[in-house]
């Protein structure tokens, strides 16, 4: 599995932000973007998963194209992200934020919402188990019944690293994960990651 980007170009007005900016990335390992604050990081990220469009270029995710397509199309295809402003359902508990980030879920169609059949039903413990599992592994288990705008910045950011695994993608691109972030969870997000 791999994400490619394809002489990717951005410009506001005359400001160009990217200029031919190519690269591919395999599932499976870890790298890392560095830049200047304004350096298009951000600009780059919102691209390649569809947020905003390129000026010229071409993303790739498993050898084909998906330029057009919205960031949740992009998502199914094998690609998530974290953003610097976690959007997060701060009136939500932190295991129903992870367990909302779950992709096809049964009880999503609005028939099962009325009716949940016994099948509805087992997906969503299953789904509390696995949301469970995730949580214990960002180290924030011990918060799973508190509301996400309730707790600290730097449990929100594994919280959102955590929503981001509950997607179950391949590709997983993090936007500044650690910045602003206290010591003590800055350790626990890299061992995560």
């Amino acid at each position: 599995m791999t994400l490619t980007a394809e002489h990717i170009k951005k410009h506001y007005g005359d400001h160009r932000v990217l200029d031919d900016v190519s690269f591919e990335v395999s599932a499976g390992e870890v790298y890392v973007l560095m830049g200047t604050n304004g350096s298009g990081k951000t600009t780059l990220f919102n691209i390649l998963t569809g947020f905003i469009p390129q000026d010229g270029g071409n993303v790739l995710l498993h050898g084909k194209s998906v330029d057009g397509l919205m960031p949740y199309q992009r998502q199914r295809k094998g690609m998530g992200r974290t953003f610097q402003d976690m959007r997060l359902v701060a009136g939500l508990t932190v295991k129903e934020n992870v367990m909302l980030a779950f992709s096809n879920q049964r009880g999503e169609r609005w028939w099962n919402t009325i009716l949940p059949s016994s099948r509805v039903k087992k997906e969503q413990r299953q789904n509390g188990e696995i949301a469970d599992g995730i949580l214990k592994q960002c180290f924030i288990d011990d918060v799973a019944d508190a509301k996400a705008g309730e707790i600290s910045y730097g449990q929100q950011k594994l919280l959102n690293l955590a929503c981001c695994i509950a997607c179950n993608t391949p590709i997983l691109l993090l936007d500044e994960p650690v910045a602003g972030v206290n010591p003590a969870y800055r350790e626990k997000l890299t061992s995560v990651i």
